[in-house]
């Protein structure tokens, strides 16, 4: 994908997502290739540090997001989530 759908996808502008893939690219995260549908784009793809980066970086989240719910939530609020768990599901596969 080139940066135009890029920064589309989250909002952002051409040159702010420019900025982001330089900085992921010299980290070693993605690297950019010639569109050769389009010689003037460059296409970005994650390497597979970047797949690590970003598999280890979800582990992290999803830790921390069940340590939140199961020292914040009552019994009642965690089966509020569970059962909202399908619709949100829904949601985020529309999104995509």
């Amino acid at each position: 994908m080139n940066v135009a759908p890029l920064a589309d996808r989250r909002g952002v502008t051409h040159q702010t997502m420019r900025l982001v893939v330089a900085g992921l690219e010299a980290d070693g995260l993605v690297r950019q290739l010639a569109d050769a549908a389009d010689r003037r784009s460059r296409l970005v793809s994650i390497t597979s540090e970047g797949q690590l980066a970003l598999s280890q970086a979800k582990a992290k989240r999803t830790v921390h997001i069940a340590d939140a719910i199961r020292s914040s939530l009552s019994p009642e609020e965690c089966n509020r989530l569970q059962a909202a768990i399908p619709i949100l599901n829904r949601l985020s596969d529309k999104a995509k």
